[in-house]
């Protein structure tokens, strides 16, 4: 999941949680954003090579190899997963450029990617998080998010707060080829210092199957 800081990603996090069989960590400051980095190194090392032993010499890179290296390591910092786990995921709210995107589709070329936003970027702007975000900053970002989605239909799905509802949960669900069972409440993660507000402690109801199971 890219969200964005007090958007209800949070409370997004909590909901796929509750779907037996799934589990979705938190944030990893950016984690994916350094393999960003060491793989823009790459073309440079290509270009400066040159035939013979020298200060660039080494063998052909495998970028596949690569990148079978970065997915490792990302489920590793995840955490321990359950055996019976049938989707894995993290949440991020620091990469939020069409660059940074861009580049989780290239590590997790299979992914699918839950975009959290929040549309009205004046009561974001007023949080802590964001005290020091201009309202045009924060609407840039949101611009930048909407067109993701657009150019990656198949393999996103749009959760902006203000959209957040039983139903849109229920259609992520469809999304996602869960069946048999529903969400019957919403959690809102950050109304009470990040715990389920009384009413919403069932979550899901049913017997939750994944694909064709």
């Amino acid at each position: 999941m890219l969200g964005t800081g007090r958007s209800g990603s949070t409370s997004i996090l909590t909901m796929l949680n509750a779907i037996p069989g799934v589990y979705v960590a938190g944030e990893n400051y950016d984690a994916v954003g350094k393999f960003r980095e060491l793989n823009s190194s790459l073309p440079k090392a290509y270009g400066l090579r040159r035939p013979g032993i020298n200060a660039w010499y080494h063998h052909h890179i495998d970028t596949e190899l690569l990148r079978c290296d970065m997915q490792g390591y990302v489920k590793h910092l995840i955490g321990r997963i359950d055996a019976n786990a049938e989707i894995i995921g993290f949440k991020e709210i620091r990469d939020n450029t069409k660059e940074q995107m861009d580049f989780f589709t290239e590590l997790f070329p299979c992914g699918k990617f839950i975009i959290n936003w929040r549309k009205n970027v004046t009561q974001q702007q007023q949080s802590q998080f964001h005290r020091a975000s201009s309202t045009t900053l924060l609407s840039d970002i949101n611009a930048i998010k909407e067109r993701w989605v657009a150019d990656h239909p198949t393999q996103t799905f749009a959760l902006p707060l203000e959209d957040v509802s039983i139903a849109m949960f229920n259609r992520l669900l469809s999304w996602l080829d869960i069946h048999h069972c529903r969400f019957v409440n919403v959690a809102h993660a950050n109304a009470h210092g990040y715990s389920l507000d009384r009413h919403s402690r069932t979550l899901v109801k049913g017997q939750c199957a994944f694909g064709s199971s």
